[in-house]
């Protein structure tokens, strides 16, 4: 399909089965991912403020 659209994959593990294999192991990472940017705190939801300086 990419191929057909003109785009480049996000991500390329070279996995040539055809079995949707390589979307079953892509899956925990990019649920991760997505995970990541919904839960993370901020800089401000963590009280940080600035960064402190170190003698």
């Amino acid at each position: 399909m990419l191929n057909i659209i003109g785009g480049e994959p996000i991500l390329d593990i070279g996995m040539r089965l055809g079995e949707a294999t390589g979307a079953m192991v892509c899956y925990p990472l990019i649920k991760s991912a997505a995970q990541f940017m919904n839960e993370m705190a901020s800089f401000q939801d963590a009280g940080v403020s600035e960064a402190k300086e170190e003698i």
